[in-house]
């Protein structure tokens, strides 16, 4: 898992039907979650970004929601956590249509922030398109989304 040094990191993003169910989900360090796994978008700073550009409120406004990036749960001694998604994002996820959405995320992209840090671009537009399944996925079941960080 480390190259030269680094860590890489993982992100995974499922959806659960609430905080006691995502973190026993994500207990299991060797259990693979149904969900959209990524190497660098992170909940806290892209994701925020994207919530902002689908919502049109402000990354401030977006940060202080309580549901962003708070930790559900903790393993391995702080190693891996479990961060909740808000429910303003699930809800523009699931309820934006395929072709706004790549547009949005595009545009965004490319208007610099925290999307464009995220190297490429066919990535970005098929981690969200992803993410986005996922959160129409959850919503229709009253799911929330959250996400595992763990090396």
């Amino acid at each position: 898992m480390s190259t030269k040094g680094k860590i890489t990191v993982l992100y995974t993003y499922f959806a659960a039907q609430g905080d006691r169910e995502a973190a026993t989900t994500a207990a299991g360090i060797d259990t693979e979650l149904a969900g959209v796994t990524v190497k660098g978008v992170d909940p806290l700073d892209e994701l925020a970004c994207l919530e902002s550009v689908l919502t049109g409120r402000s990354l401030d406004e977006t940060r202080s929601d309580p549901r962003h990036g708070c930790v559900v749960a903790e393993f391995d001694e702080g190693d891996c956590v479990v961060l909740s998604l808000t429910d303003r994002l699930t809800k523009a996820l699931a309820s934006t249509g395929p072709d706004v959405l790549r547009r949005t995320v595009s545009n965004a992209a490319d208007a610099g922030g925290l999307l464009s840090t995220v190297a490429e671009r066919a990535a970005l537009a098929e981690f969200t398109a992803e993410l986005a399944a996922l959160a129409r996925r959850g919503d229709a079941d009253g799911h929330k989304l959250y996400c595992r960080i763990a090396p």
